[in-house]
């Protein structure tokens, strides 16, 4: 087993895994077939794991993530698509994909999400904090600090609250949220909404600067309110 630090590239186009390896100067380990990664998945113990959502023929990196997901539970996964369709992304972060990039990936967009993904999972590994916006969200825990007070959340308010955090303000589809939170039971979109303005409350409440957003038939995403004041003011300027 190595010992040093590397990633894994789960692509294609064996171009990406260099490029991936230049830009992070680690070396990168190219695998262009899943079954060939699962096989070899014991021996490997990867710090990053990329992988492409279209690998060609029958094999889909979509599929793949949850597996990916269980065999390195620490490590920060990162989809890579040329891919548009914003639901597909949130389809591959609610399979276990910590990010993504799109390409053609650009070096310092790849720095920043690979160095923030790590520090994430780092903290997650060790049962710490999530950064929430002038708080802070401990995982294990299950409460989150604000200059409101600490208030402690319910195990599904606290997957609903982790999973919208770790999707980094992208938009999540209701029904990735479901599967995600709730598995292979069937969740009305009232139900949701319920936990939902439980959320929005606790959020409220802590005095956090996070704040749900809600995009009618698209999906879900947590924003800071600090950016949104921001962009509207660049808006109306």
């Amino acid at each position: 087993m190595k010992k040093q630090k590397y990633s894994i590239t789960l692509d294609g186009d064996p171009g990406v895994s260099g490029l991936i390896s230049g830009f992070t100067q680690l070396e990168s380990l190219a695998f262009s077939c899943g079954d060939e990664l699962m096989i070899n998945a014991h021996d490997l113990d990867p710090i990053a794991v990329f992988v492409d959502l279209h690998l060609g023929g029958r094999s889909r990196g979509l599929e793949l993530l949850p597996q990916i997901r269980a065999c390195w539970p620490v490590a920060a996964v990162l989809v890579v698509t040329s891919d548009q369709d914003p639901e597909l992304v949130g389809h591959a972060l609610a399979a276990g994909a910590n990010d993504f990039l799109r390409k053609p990936i650009v070096r310092e967009e790849l720095l920043a999400r690979l160095k923030a993904r790590l520090i994430e999972m780092g903290l997650r590994h060790s049962g710490d904090f999530l950064d929430a916006g002038l708080g802070r969200f401990n995982v294990r825990r299950r409460f989150l600090e604000g200059p409101g007070g600490t208030i402690y959340l319910s195990p599904l308010q606290s997957e609903l609250l982790r999973l919208l955090l770790e999707s980094g303000g992208t938009l999540v589809p209701k029904e990735s949220v479901k599967r995600e939170i709730w598995g292979k039971l069937a969740v009305t979109d009232n139900a949701l909404d319920r936990r939902l303005s439980e959320l929005r409350r606790i959020l409220k409440d802590s005095g956090t600067e996070m704040q749900l957003v809600t995009e009618y038939g698209k999906g879900i995403s947590l924003q800071s309110r600090v950016a949104s004041r921001s962009a509207v003011r660049l808006r109306t300027a």
